[in-house]
């Protein structure tokens, strides 16, 4: 349920089916996820190897998706930017609720995420929330703005 692995599994329907219709929303949450899963870690320091293998492999995906975007020249328009926000948000609602409902801490909405990352910066819940959140955005329009029409012209 973590946005990464969701945008990774979608990434894999959109290739199976021969579909483009997410791309907008996969590349803006696969430029920044992948940068992020590089950089930060969530897994605790006694983590198997398998299991930084994992995190590191499938965030090089989004990154590797990120850049097959950019050589096809896709063209990220205001309304999908804002169409992906939305739905971000959306999926970000429900799995607040599920992380009350099942006591989870999918998109660390409880807690911090363990291990060496950027949410050691901030104070404790919810604000660290508040900065994760601002990052994310960031991360948003910076992709956006890779991927503008103004980008290929």
């Amino acid at each position: 349920l973590h946005l990464c692995y969701l945008t990774e599994l979608f990434i894999f329907l959109s290739l199976l089916f021969k579909t483009k219709i997410l791309y907008p929303w996969l590349v803006l949450n696969s430029l920044g996820g992948g940068i992020t899963g590089f950089i930060n870690s969530n897994l605790p320091e006694n983590s198997l190897i398998i299991e930084n293998i994992h995190l590191h492999l499938s965030h090089f995906n989004l990154l590797f998706f990120s850049m097959i975007a950019f050589k096809m020249k896709l063209v990220i328009s205001k309304s999908n930017f804002i169409k992906s926000l939305f739905f971000n948000a959306g999926i970000f609602s429900f799995i607040i609720f599920f992380n009350i409902i099942f006591d989870s801490n999918y998109w660390f909405t409880m807690n911090k995420p363990p291990g060496k990352n950027l949410a050691t910066l901030f104070p404790d819940w919810p604000f660290y929330l508040f900065g994760l959140i601002i990052i994310g955005l960031t991360s948003y329009y910076l992709t956006f703005k890779l991927f503008s029409k103004k980008t290929f012209q």
